[in-house]
């Protein structure tokens, strides 16, 4: 029985790694058909911010601007048009079309502001016979996180001392007696 319940473990981790490694790599590796479709074979970074120097791992945060390259690969698709949707950028120039060959070719999108939620770039293609609603993840980008909100406390003001004085009466030149009066200066000092 235990022998069981591990070879059907070993089996469970060896189907979720190949069915992992075939969602990873099917991005990448699908080719389009012979019916006309259109698939995404990769992107490019070419700015952040207008900066052309990004680097071999470049980050995309909440606020940046980029212009990236998408390339494409298509089978017997004419008059492509794209259109930006809802995604996790904003704004975003579409420039031309850009055809290396008859099968591929590339789109540039400049001034894309990054949200600083998700990693998605979607656009929909438009070509003679029908659409299509193409997602890219664009993996460079960086979630924004807020940053931990810790109270600060007021400060307390320093209390007020308690007023010191010196109370102080002249001398009487003679005792006073029962229901007699008198006359007593008396005086205060502030020392604090």
């Amino acid at each position: 029985m235990n022998n069981l319940l591990k070879k059907s473990f070993i089996l469970t981790m060896v189907i979720a790694m190949v069915l992992t490694m075939f969602s990873a790599f099917g991005f990448a590796e699908s080719t389009p058909s012979d019916s006309g479709e259109l698939v995404v074979s990769g992107y490019n970074i070419l700015a952040i911010n207008s900066n052309t120097n990004i680097g071999k791992t470049p980050r995309i945060s909440k606020g940046n601007s980029v212009k990236l390259e998408i390339m494409f690969r298509k089978a017997g698709l004419a008059d492509l048009d794209f259109t930006r949707l809802v995604d996790s950028f904003s704004n975003g120039k579409i420039s031309g079309v850009k055809g290396e060959n008859e099968s591929t070719f590339k789109i540039e999108i400049d001034n894309l502001i990054y949200k600083g939620t998700g990693n998605s770039l979607k656009l929909m293609v438009t070509y003679s016979g029908g659409q299509k609603d193409i997602e890219i993840p664009i993996t460079e980008c960086k979630e924004y996180e807020e940053p931990a909100y810790e109270p600060v406390e007021p400060q307390k003001p320093d209390p007020i001392p308690a007023p010191k004085a010196i109370i102080s009466r002249n001398e009487l030149s003679a005792s006073i007696k029962p229901n007699e009066e008198s006359t007593v200066t008396v005086y205060v000092k502030n020392i604090g």
